[in-house]
This record gives C-alpha cells, sequence and structure tokens, in this order.
C-alpha cells in the first residue's frame, strides 16, 4: 500500500487544500454482495 510505513497523524495543515466550497456524498450500492456485504 502507498500509506505502508507512514504516520498518516503526522501531517503539515497548511499544505491542504481549502475545500470550503467542496461538497461530499456517500453513494451505496448492492450490485455483488460478496463485494458490498464484505465492506462493513
Amino acid at each position: 500500500m502507498a500509506t505502508e510505513n507512514k504516520n498518516l497523524s503526522n501531517y503539515d495543515k497548511n499544505t491542504i487544500p481549502n475545500a470550503k466550497d467542496f461538497r461530499f456524498g456517500i453513494v451505496v450500492s448492492e450490485w455483488n454482495e460478496q463485494v458490498t456485504e464484505g465492506l462493513y
């Protein structure tokens, strides 16, 4: 994985872009029970 051996809790908040105008959503699908049921 790209984040293996990296502590993601250590970061510089000044390098994170402003997401004030972004919109976020969550989409759920049950198209493949073996996959979607394994996610939770």
